[in-house]
């Protein structure tokens, strides 16, 4: 008994010993704390406004883009330009004087008004100094009412009129006389006052009229120091055997083509003896055949520049006072032909 109480105290005491002296933590050994990091916390992003913003800041003002143009549209000291406007089956030319000057020949057919309106005013023709009706015809006077309506031109120059003032001829008449416009009735020997630099002279009608609006068609001569054009309007046969017989200097630079080329109009002995660089015909859509190959071809194997407003749009004819120059619409950058390139 008393020995197994001495092996007890014994052990009891070596186990406090062994727990003393860390032996306890063999079999229990220590737990360190879970470490937990901190969280870092990031603030809130904010997204980018992507709303339309209103932002201000200086543009620079563009370059003015090259054009090119048909030719010169602002009158140009030194420069003869004559426009023959494509009216269809018609006739309207515009001369733009050395100075600025400026004259409508004709206005075309009624439905084409507008178009020629529009074309003056493309080149900043803002009135006339004088309108001319070569004849009383519809297809050279339809357009008048709209261009006087318009563009109020200081004088209107005719040849007398056809007989008896038909209906839509008198309203011209009337429509001139309202707006106080002076009427000239022009014949064979009168000149043309539009330029100081231009010489113009009237050599058809003759003082007695026929009463036939093609044989008492204005016809003039415009002479621009060593160049000159010759405007027939729609003279007649008779007409232009009489100029031939006369003597008459018909030589010019430019020969604005008779009756839309007309192949009853217009001799060989004439285009003979007006010899022109370039010839003009201002023609459209017809049942008639115009204008003649005739006509065509003897200019061509004279050598003369053909500008036709069927096939080349609005034609336009510059004069230096030496060299003439053919320019068409459907064509840009350098005229088709000058009279000094021969």
């Amino acid at each position: 008994m008393d020995m197994k109480l001495n092996l007890l105290i014994v052990a009891c005491f070596a186990v406090v010993l062994f727990a003393l002296f860390g032996g306890f933590s063999y079999f229990f050994p220590k737990v360190n704390p879970i470490t937990i990091p901190p969280i870092s916390v990031q603030p809130h992003e904010v997204m980018p406004n992507t709303s339309p913003r209103i932002v201000t800041q200086e543009v620079p003002t563009p370059e003015p883009a090259e054009t090119t143009e048909i030719a010169p549209s602002v009158p140009e000291e030194g420069l003869l330009i004559v426009h023959f406007i494509d009216v269809g089956e018609g006739d309207a030319a515009l001369i733009i004087s050395p100075y600025g000057h400026t004259m409508l020949i004709d206005a075309g057919p009624k439905e084409t008004s507008e178009t020629v309106v529009n074309y003056l005013k493309a080149q900043k023709v803002t009135s006339l100094d004088m309108l001319v009706a070569t004849n009383g015809q519809a297809d050279h006077t339809g357009g008048m009412e709209t261009v006087i309506r318009t563009l109020q031109p200081k004088q209107f120059l005719d040849n007398g009129g056809p007989n008896g003032h038909p209906l839509d001829y008198q309203r011209i008449l009337d429509l001139l006389q309202a707006q106080q416009v002076p009427v000239s009735h022009l014949a064979a020997g009168d000149t043309i006052d539009l330029d100081p630099s231009l010489s113009i002279t009237v050599l058809n009608p003759g003082a007695a009229r026929t009463g036939n609006q093609q044989e008492d068609s204005l016809v003039f001569k415009l002479v621009y120091k060593e160049t000159s054009f010759l405007c027939c309007g729609d003279m007649g046969t008779a007409t232009e055997q009489r100029l031939l017989a006369s003597g008459t200097d018909l030589k010019s630079s430019v020969l604005k083509v008779a009756g839309h080329g007309d192949g009853k109009m217009t001799s060989g002995d004439f285009l003979a003896r007006v010899s022109p660089d370039i010839g003009v015909i201002s023609v459209g859509e017809n049942i008639y055949g115009f204008p003649s190959s005739r006509i065509t071809g003897t200019l061509t194997m004279r050598n003369a520049k053909v500008g036709r407003t069927d096939w080349d749009g609005n034609v336009i004819v510059t004069s230096d006072g030496k060299t003439c120059s053919l320019w068409q619409e459907y064509t840009s950058g350098d005229p088709l032909y000058r009279s000094s390139d021969e």
